[in-house]
């Protein structure tokens, strides 16, 4: 993921989207803490939730559609669980 991010981005750092959970009106989103954060971070990445969760140092919480429009994220990765299929998303 490293040498992606180098090669595509050398101006800047590509923002993300990290997408757990499908949800039409709050999606489920890795936030500041723990290892989706630390995950983006050694890509060399943002993470476009870096700041939600701050208060409660969480590593998931509940993202807004609208928002994540406004912040137009240059990759969204989609997790994929026997609970939640990223196929169906």
């Amino acid at each position: 993921a490293t040498k992606i991010v180098e090669s595509s981005y050398s101006n800047s750092k590509p923002t993300v989207l990290w997408l757990d959970g499908w949800d039409p009106v709050s999606p489920f989103v890795g936030s500041c803490c723990g290892a989706v954060q630390a995950i983006i971070d050694y890509a060399g990445a943002i993470n476009i939730y870096d700041q939600l969760g701050i208060e409660e140092k969480s590593s998931w919480d509940d993202g807004d559609w609208g928002e994540i429009v406004e912040k137009d994220p240059d990759v969204i990765v989609m997790i994929d669980a026997s609970w939640d299929l990223a196929g169906k998303e």
